[in-house]
């Protein structure tokens, strides 16, 4: 398990990190799909402000 736990984070150390303009226009080019059918109206909604939420600039 350690070291599976070693290999992912030499992973993630190795990916980098995305700009925020980066990860903007890859969420621009997302597919548009329904929501599953299992999820209320409501939770759609407070999925969609905390993706809203954390793809604002923080000041």
């Amino acid at each position: 398990m350690q070291q599976q736990q070693q290999a992912f984070q030499a992973r993630l150390q190795s990916l980098g990190q995305a700009s925020p303009s980066e990860i903007q226009v890859l969420l621009e080019k997302r597919e548009i799909v329904q929501p599953e059918t299992d999820l209320s109206p409501e939770m759609v909604a407070r999925f969609q402000k905390r993706i809203r939420d954390a793809s604002t600039p923080k000041r």
